[in-house]
């Protein structure tokens, strides 16, 4: 009994067992996200009395998609006197090297793998600076960015 145990066994265990091949397949994706990054001065000292004063430029760098844009867009709050609250503001605007005002712009794909610059400036009418009083003055650009 044991012979046929151990014989059935080894018939079992070599006789070949028809297998039907099947293919499938799997199919693998990944989403590579834009990346940039913009540059910004982050402080800027203006002169007394200064009707134009050069920021160091902005610059969007990276790498987008060929249909992809990065929207940089600006809202300004007015230089207000920290040491006077009385004081009138010192209103200013943001312009271009060609001194018209500048509030937004885009970079495509090639503008950003270039790591494109754009020079601006601050403005201040003549008539602001008379107005001004004594003290420290502090305003802002805030800087906003979007993918479209």
């Amino acid at each position: 009994m044991k012979k046929r145990s151990i014989l059935l066994w080894l018939v079992l265990v070599f006789l070949p067992i028809p297998a039907f091949a099947e293919s499938q397949e799997t199919t693998l994706t990944t989403t590579i996200p834009a990346d940039y990054t913009l540059t910004i001065p982050s402080k800027q000292e203006v002169a007394v009395n200064a009707g134009k004063t050069a920021l160091p430029p902005i610059k969007v760098s990276g790498s987008l998609a060929p249909n992809q844009t990065v929207k940089v867009a600006t809202v300004s709050e007015a230089m207000k006197n920290k040491d006077n609250s009385k004081a009138p503001e010192l209103p200013f605007s943001l312009t271009d090297k060609t001194e018209r005002p500048w509030s937004s712009g885009t970079w495509n794909a090639q503008d950003a793998e270039d790591e494109k610059t754009v020079a601006l400036f601050l403005a201040i009418d003549k008539d602001a600076w008379e107005q001004a009083k004594p003290g420290r003055y502090e305003g802002k650009i805030v800087f906003t960015t979007s993918i479209e």
